[in-house]
């Protein structure tokens, strides 16, 4: 994601090229889904069943997610061109925890251990950046 985004900040049009590689994306799906049907048992999946899965909710999972993302992705390059590449890459790292505080806050998800044992590694990799930037 970080070079992906640095690149995509010296690009003319990064909202484009971003809409343009969801598309070229698309060709894995088939493939992707192929593939995880004939693991399914293998990852413990035993007990799923796929009669349950319409149409109409992969639809909609595809376009939440596509929705989601290309929200996501436009609010990003608008704030991009006004942060240096040392302040995105923080943004960037710290995403994964605001993303499961809000999940916390506003979908009621478990507070796990292993989120506060991985929050408190990537946020105390953030201090320790932030403490040892030299001045310039």
């Amino acid at each position: 994601m970080g070079v992906y985004s640095i690149r995509g900040k010296s690009c003319i049009s990064p909202l484009r090229a971003t809409g343009f590689n969801f598309v070229r994306s698309l060709v894995a799906v088939p493939i992707l889904l192929l593939v995880g049907l004939m693991y399914l048992d293998e990852i413990g999946l035993k007990n799923i069943s796929l009669e349950s899965i319409t149409s109409e909710g992969i639809l909609l999972a595809c376009a939440s997610g596509a929705i989601a993302s290309g929200l996501g992705y436009s609010i990003w390059y608008t704030a991009m061109p006004l942060l240096k590449t040392t302040q995105a890459a923080i943004v960037q790292l710290c995403v994964p925890v605001i993303a499961t505080v809000l999940g916390v806050i506003f979908l009621s998800e478990q507070l796990t251990l292993n989120f506060l044992i991985a929050s408190i590694v990537i946020l105390g990799a953030v201090l320790v950046f932030m403490l040892n930037k030299k001045t310039v």
